[in-house]
């Protein structure tokens, strides 16, 4: 914990880099798009075989490789100070995330990936 700021909400659990987090589930924001927007996501699902773990994966690597950008959200000094703590732009293969942080993370992203899908 040396260097790090005061532990987010969810730092009680096992804390891992973005890629080796998995969520067998797609996060509950998603309900709360368009019925449309839902209806790509879980289609492209099903028609390409691909899981939420799958999803988050590529989600993570577009981060990594730069394709995807850190949601602005999680660097706002003024705005779920918790996410910001765990959130590091720089640092995407290496910083340790809790999965409370992470699946949080994994919505924006979410919108980037339907946004890049056909």
């Amino acid at each position: 914990w040396a260097g790090w700021p005061a532990p987010c909400a969810g730092a009680n659990a096992t804390l891992r880099t973005l890629a080796s987090h998995e969520f067998g589930f797609l996060p509950p924001e998603i309900m709360f798009w368009s019925a449309a927007e839902r209806r790509i996501v879980m289609d492209y699902m099903v028609a390409h075989s691909v899981t939420a773990t799958d999803i988050w994966k590529i989600c993570v690597q577009n981060l990594s490789d730069g394709r995807f950008k850190m949601p602005e959200t999680f660097q706002d000094q003024n705005y779920r100070p918790f996410l910001r703590q765990c959130a590091s732009k720089e640092q995407v293969d290496t910083h340790l995330w809790c999965r409370l942080c992470a699946l949080k993370l994994f919505q924006p992203l979410i919108y980037q990936w339907r946004a890049s899908v056909p």
